[in-house]
């Protein structure tokens, strides 16, 4: 019985150094699963902190850039002036095809006088009861007058509207610095 006795009793140590062993292992895992629950909540914090950054630099960035609605406001003035200019451009095209309109006419009429034989005193008075341009001149001229300076209000205002364009242009390309 002796003999079972220390059988028994070195089976019960072997059973307690392996439990023992066992637990050892156990316990060096929980302490690495600690460090690496550790180190993944760093890296989370870590990465919720740059990603709060990225918003906040990103908020910076917008509050900078220019309003939409001003901008849209802006390009169509820019849009306006170009558009009252090449209303002017075509209406300066409409007087060049009238004098040549005009021009032609005249031409035609020379032409007639020569081949007739008219006379300078018949052309002249042909002119005065014909020519109603010769009556409203000063009109004409008026009319011309305030259309030049309307082109040069025009291209004033555009220049003023593409200095402000650029300008914040340029604050748009410094603030995505």
């Amino acid at each position: 019985m002796a003999a079972d006795y220390d059988v028994l009793a070195a089976e019960i140590r072997r059973i307690d150094q392996v439990l023992s062993e066992r637990e050892k292992q156990v316990n060096m895992a929980l302490v690495a699963s600690e460090k690496a629950i550790d180190k993944a909540d760093t890296e989370a914090e870590r990465a919720r902190q740059a990603a709060n950054e990225w918003r906040g630099a990103m908020a910076d960035r917008e509050r900078g850039f220019t309003p939409i609605t001003s901008h849209n406001v802006l390009r169509e003035q820019v849009q306006a002036v170009i558009d009252s200019q090449n209303q002017s451009r075509g209406r300066q095209a409409a007087w060049v095809a009238a004098a040549g309109i005009i021009a032609t006419l005249l031409a035609i009429g020379v032409g007639q006088i020569l081949r007739q034989g008219l006379t300078s005193a018949d052309v002249s008075q042909q002119i005065q009861n014909e020519a109603p341009w010769n009556r409203d001149k000063s009109a004409i001229t008026r009319r011309i007058t305030i259309l030049e300076q309307q082109v040069q209000r025009d291209q004033i205002a555009i220049a003023k509207l593409s200095s402000d364009l650029r300008a914040i242009e340029i604050q748009d390309g410094l603030a995505h610095k």
